[in-house]
Parts: structure tokens; C-alpha cells; sequence
């Protein structure tokens, strides 16, 4: 679940919002985990629904309805009480709390956004405890996902492909040289708002970071305490699911490649079920774009099928190289800015 799914029109536009707390600051995070976890009492996670409804209050803002829902929390559209400024506010579901797990995640997803300032990144606005939870509160996006988006087109144009990918590549590039490793992209987690200054009059914001990797020791592990993957098996990387210190900047160039192969070909690389899911990534080839749609130029289903590469050490060797070389192919740089690497590769694919 996003921690900040589009909001209906009339919602406030996009617009990046500074974090009101310090979380870069060691003390802060130490304290405000630490504060999370005692207020569970160290009780057993509580089950039922959630106890928000339309009118609580927490901290400035006030709960307006209910907007998305999934494993980990729950997203409402909120309200600044003085300002009358629209949100988004996920909370930590009640099941969870007493959960230390699940409340290290969650503070690790704060902590991860707070770290990038990036147009192509949801903007975090506040974060804190809730009666032994805990909320994050986030810019209110209008517009729908690439999800929804492709459940009408199934496959998109070309042109629209090469500019949303370059946006995503870019917004992930800056979430890497912050120390983020996103983990979990996929169409649900890309929001998309009307842009008409975009080739493609859309704009691509990157959400939830709910089971991202951070540089340091309070990034969640790469699995549950009860053994469940973290991540979305049709856009997981094999080294995602085989060894938690494999992975890093390169899981999330496997994923976005796995998205551009949605986008163009209509489907996923692999289907079938999870271990056959987690094993075709792990050994087999997808079938090249081209095959599956003869208009892809050679080097985008070059690019591609680079990005998905079996080794980390054979995929682009950062988002900031997928983003030129999409922008290059897009006719938005000079050819020259594909790097010599995409050039090492188009001459092999020929």
C-alpha cells in the first residue's frame, strides 16, 4: 500500500513540503523509535479495526475519510487544523502495534522519505506516536497510479514510456544518493499527475517507502520476523530474495527495468506462481521486448533487458546512467549522453 495514494480531484496540487522534524539527526531517530516502541507497553499487537474515523485529531491535522488501505496501515485524507492545508495521513495499523518489527519499518519509511528532496519523490510533512502507533503525514497528490493507468491502456506509446522512465530513473537516482534503496517499485507505488510542461503531460512521483533500505543499521531487513519476503515478487530482483546484503542501488535499476518492460510489452516479465515467479528471476530470460512488440527501438529493449540482468554487475551501474540514456533516446540530450557503456551494449545486442 502506498503511504500516500493519489487523492480525488480538487485536492491540493504537488508541491514538495521541507519536514517539519529533524530526522536525519541520530538522537531524533533513536528517540522517536524509542518512544513508538514504549508506547506499545510491549503488548501484544491488538487486532479489530482501526479506531481513526473522520474527526480524530492527531497532532495539527484532523482526519477527514478514509483513502486507501493495506497490510501495514491505513491512509486518510487529512486537514491542517489552522491552515486548512490538505493531506494525506497514514497510520500504522492497531493490529501492529506491540509489533517492533512493523514499528521500525514504519519509522525507517519516515526516516526514508524525509531524506529526499526530489520533485519525483511524495514530500513528507510530519511524522510522530498515536496512542502507541504511530502516523506519517505526506503532500496529498491528485491524480491515479500507473496501475490504473495501464488497467485502461495496457501498454503505452513509446514516447510516453521513454519520459516516464527518465522521470523515474531520476527520482530514484536522488533517493540513492541519499542512502535509499527503494525495494518495492512497481506500478502501484508510481502516482501520476497531469503535467503539460512533460513531453508526456504526465509527471511521475515515486511512493511508499515502506520496506525501503537505508545506509545504517535501522533499515528493516530484507524479511519479515516470520519469514515473509519484503518487496512485490513481479518487479523483485533475484538477489532480493536470495541475500539481504546483496541488495542495493542495482535492486531497484532491476525493478524499474521490469516496470519499463510492463509499460511496453503490455505484461510482466514472468508469471506462474511465487517460487516460479522468484525462480524465473533468479534463472531465466525474459522474452525480449522486441519479440513482443516489434516498434520498441533496438536500444530501449536493449536497455531493458540490460536493466534486468541476472548480476547486479552487468545491469547500468546507476539510475543516474538509465535516466541520461532515456532522456538521450527520448531526443531530449545529445546521443553522446548514453555513456559509452550503452554503447558497449548496443554494439553486443546487434
Amino acid at each position: 500500500m502506498s503511504s500516500a495514494r493519489p487523492a480525488p480531484s480538487g485536492a491540493a496540487p504537488h508541491t514538495a513540503s521541507p519536514p517539519s522534524l529533524d530526522l536525519e539527526s541520530a538522537r531524533t531517530r533513536e528517540t522517536l523509535f524509542t518512544a513508538l516502541a514504549a508506547g506499545s507497553g510491549g503488548a501484544a499487537p491488538t487486532t479489530g479495526g482501526s479506531a481513526i474515523t473522520p474527526g480524530t485529531v492527531v497532532g495539527n491535522y484532523r482526519v477527514i475519510e478514509l483513502l486507501a488501505t493495506g497490510g501495514m496501515g491505513e491512509v486518510f485524507v487529512g486537514e491542517h487544523i489552522h491552515l486548512g492545508r490538505r493531506v494525506a495521513i497514514k497510520f500504522l495499523h492497531r493490529r501492529l502495534i506491540g509489533d517492533r518489527d512493523a514499528l521500525a519499518r514504519f519509522t525507517a519509511e519516515a526516516i526514508a522519505t524525509s531524506r529526499i528532496h526530489h520533485p519525483g519523490v511524495i514530500g513528507l510533512i510530519d511524522f510522530g506516536p498515536h496512542e502507541g502507533g504511530a502516523y506519517i503525514v505526506t503532500e496529498l497528490l491528485s491524480g491515479e497510479t500507473l496501475t490504473d493507468l495501464l488497467a485502461r491502456e495496457v501498454r503505452l506509446p513509446i514516447a510516453t514510456a521513454l519520459d516516464l522512465g527518465a522521470q523515474l530513473a531520476d527520482a530514484l537516482a536522488a533517493a540513492h544518493r541519499a542512502g535509499v534503496v527503494h525495494r518495492d517499485l512497481k506500478p502501484d507505488n508510481i502516482a501520476l499527475l497531469r503535467d503539460p510542461a512533460r513531453r508526456s503531460g504526465l509527471r511521475a512521483v515515486v511512493l511508499d517507502f515502506g520496506v525501503a533500505k537505508l545506509d545504517e543499521v535501522l533499515g528493516p531487513p530484507h524479511c519479515t520476523q516470520d519469514g515473509n519476503l519484503l518487496g512485490t515478487p513481479l518487479y523483485m530482483a533475484p538477489e532480493q530474495s536470495q541475500h539481504a546484503r546483496a541488495v542495493d542501488h542495482r535492486s531497484d535499476v532491476y525493478a524499474l527495468g521490469c516496470v519499463l518492460y510492463r509499460v511496453l510489452c503490455g505484461d510482466v516479465p514472468f508469471r506462474g506462481t511465487l517460487m516460479q515467479i522468484l525462480m524465473a528471476h533468479q534463472r531465466l530470460a525474459p522474452r525480449p521486448p522486441r519479440a513482443v512488440r516489434p516498434d520498441v527501438p533496438p536500444e530501449l529493449g536493449a536497455l531493458v533487458l540490460a536493466m534486468m540482468a541476472k548480476s547486479p554487475a552487468q545491469r547500468p551501474p546507476t539510475m543516474t546512467h538509465v535516466a541520461r540514456a532515456l532522456e538521450a533516446m527520448a531526443g531530449e540530450r545529445p546521443a553522446a549522453a548514453r555513456g559509452s557503456w550503452l554503447g558497449r551494449l548496443l554494439a553486443r545486442a546487434r
